[in-house]
C-alpha cells in the first residue's frame, strides 16, 4: 500500500530525472513559447487532480509555485517539494492547520485568515503560477511595487486583460494563440477567488482547459482591487516571498 513516504521518495527521485530543473528559471529566462506554457500548466493541473483525487493517498501541497515544479527531458511538469503537503482521508478536502506556512505570494488568502487549509488551496496557488507563467512577473513584490495579482486585476477591470501577457509573448505568438492566453487568464482568475467555495474544482479546470467553446463565468473582484492600489499587503517577514532568489518554503513544525 502506498504511503506519505513512498508518495515523497518517488518526488524526491523524480528530481533524477527532471533534467530541464525548476520551472521558475524557466520562467525568468522568458524563453517558453505559449504551447509549452499551455502544456506545463495543464500538466500541473493533472498532477494536482491525482493528488488530490486520484492517488491512494489524497494530499494538500500547500506549497504549489514555479519552485517547486519540475521540468523533465520533454518538458513534462512534476510536482515536487511536499515538505508541508497535509494527507486526507478519502472524501476529505480540508483540513486545519496551526501555523501558516507556505510561499508568499501564492498563499490562500482564506487559509491565511482562518487557519483552514483545503484543496482549493492549491487551486488558488495554481492560479497565481498561471498568471506568473503568463506575466513573467514576481508573485510578490516588497518596497511599495505592485503585486502580480494587483497587477493583473487592476489590468482586467480596465478591459486591458492582454498587458499581464509578457511582451515578448504579445510580439511572438500568433493572434489565436493570445486568444487562448487570455483565456487562461480568466481561469486564473477564477482560480484566486478570495472565496475558496467559489473557486473552481481542479477537475473543472481542467474541462475548461479542454473545452474552449465552454463559457467562463465572469470573475469576482474584490473591493481592495476595484480601485487603484497604494501599497502592497504587509506579510510576515517569516515566510518567502515568491519568484525570488530564495523561495524556500518556511517551516511546518
Amino acid at each position: 500500500m502506498t504511503t506519505f513516504s513512498t508518495l515523497f521518495y518517488f518526488f524526491f527521485c523524480s528530481r533524477k530525472i527532471c533534467v530541464n530543473g525548476q520551472l521558475i528559471g524557466h520562467v525568468q529566462s522568458h524563453q517558453l513559447s505559449w504551447e509549452m506554457c499551455r502544456n506545463i500548466v495543464q500538466g500541473i493541473a493533472r498532477g494536482l487532480r491525482y493528488i488530490h483525487e486520484e492517488s491512494q493517498l489524497w494530499v494538500i501541497h500547500r506549497d504549489i509555485n514555479p519552485t517547486n515544479i519540475l521540468l523533465d527531458l520533454e518538458f513534462k511538469p512534476k510536482i515536487a517539494g511536499f515538505a508541508l503537503a497535509r494527507m486526507m482521508q478519502q472524501g476529505e478536502s480540508e483540513g486545519e492547520s496551526t501555523v501558516i506556512a507556505g510561499t508568499i505570494g501564492f498563499l490562500d488568502p482564506e487559509y491565511m485568515r482562518t487557519g483552514r487549509v483545503s484543496i482549493k488551496s492549491d487551486v488558488y496557488a495554481f492560479g497565481v503560477t498561471i498568471l506568473m507563467i503568463i506575466s513573467r512577473r514576481r508573485a510578490y513584490s516588497s518596497g511599495g511595487e505592485e503585486s502580480l495579482i494587483e497587477h493583473v486585476m487592476r489590468c482586467w477591470n480596465r478591459g486591458e486583460a492582454i498587458y499581464v501577457v509578457h511582451e515578448v509573448m504579445r510580439e511572438q505568438e500568433r493572434e489565436d494563440s493570445i486568444s487562448e492566453v487570455l483565456r487562461y487568464i480568466h481561469i486564473a482568475l477564477l482560480c484566486i477567488d478570495e472565496n475558496a467555495e467559489t473557486r473552481p474544482t481542479i477537475d473543472k479546470v481542467l474541462h475548461w482547459f479542454s473545452c474552449c467553446s465552454t463559457p467562463l463565468p465572469e470573475p469576482t473582484i474584490s473591493d481592495r482591487f476595484l480601485v487603484e492600489a497604494e501599497t502592497n499587503l504587509s506579510f510576515s517577514p517569516s515566510l518567502s516571498p515568491g519568484y525570488s532568489s530564495d523561495m524556500s518554503p518556511t517551516s511546518s513544525r
